[in-house]
């Protein structure tokens, strides 16, 4: 008698999760966020005058160097959060995507609920949900493009794609 195991849910779907493609995307989408930080810092501080603020509300040191590095390096937490899920979720997008606006509202309201002026605030927390959109809408393109039908495989319905 054999015994019944379940298959992966990307297997079920007939899909295959193309690693060196949601990488390479993953990096890529750090080395952009780390860009958008630079001009976030650049414009808030350095052309605005105001002072960027940590989640704890004290303000960042090397701003220029801690925001661009921190935001690349959350860019990649959420590469390995998608990967995860792309390969253990039903509608992987749609978990990614509430998990990280989760993470960016937390991020947020921490400003909020330290210290800090309401002008570095307000200007600290667009700045962070900026940075939290490119991340999420980056990486859920990514994703489309490294889960591919797996060869042989017959195509899914359009239910699946929601």
């Amino acid at each position: 008698m054999t015994r019944y195991e379940p298959q992966p849910s990307w297997e079920r779907r007939g899909e295959e999760v193309s690693v060196r493609r949601l990488w390479a995307g993953g990096v890529a989408t750090a080395l952009v966020t780390a860009g958008i930080a630079v001009v976030g810092v650049l414009l808030i501080r350095g052309v605005l005058g105001i002072p960027i603020l940590s989640a704890k509300g004290g303000l960042v040191d090397q701003a220029m160097a801690v925001v661009p590095i921190s935001a690349g390096l959350a860019a990649l937490a959420a590469t390995a959060i998608l990967h995860l899920l792309l390969l253990t979720t039903p509608r992987p997008r749609s978990f990614f995507g509430a998990i990280c606006a989760i993470v960016v509202a937390i991020v947020v309201l921490r400003v909020f609920l330290a210290g800090g002026t309401r002008e570095d605030q307000v200007a600290t927390a667009l700045l962070y949900v900026v940075l939290g959109v490119a991340v999420i809408s980056l990486l859920s393109g990514v994703a489309r493009t490294a889960v591919q039908l797996a060869p042989g495989r017959p195509q899914p319905g359009p239910e699946h794609w929601r």
